[in-house]
């Protein structure tokens, strides 16, 4: 995972506080990944549960938003996406192989 890796996906999404952009809506997006991988507490239970599954389905979401809009965002908003769907599948891939992530988040 890149230095930034799960806790700055985490702490981004959790702390935007502006109206709705493609970034915000990215961002969303990755801390529900980051929920499904127990990275993060889960609002409905106040536990950090994995759900591979539901994670892995997020993850092809983005995957999708991906490549359907290749040529259609900011330079920001495709740097974003790349990095975030980059650092979640390697996180994804550690957590499945039952690897414990490299940059944890931090205690909340």
């Amino acid at each position: 995972m890149s230095q930034e890796g799960a806790g700055f996906i985490w702490q981004t999404a959790t702390s935007v506080q502006e109206t709705a952009t493609f970034s915000t809506f990215i961002l969303g997006l990755a801390s529900t990944i980051l929920i499904h991988l127990g990275e993060g507490e889960n609002p409905e239970t106040q536990t950090k549960d994995i759900q591979l599954p539901l994670a892995r389905q997020c993850l092809d979401f983005l995957g999708i938003l991906y490549d359907k809009t290749q040529g259609n965002l900011t330079t920001e908003e495709s740097r974003l996406l790349h990095q975030i769907l980059t650092d979640l599948r390697l996180l994804y891939v550690r957590i499945q192989q039952g690897q414990k992530p490299h940059s944890p988040l931090p205690p909340q």
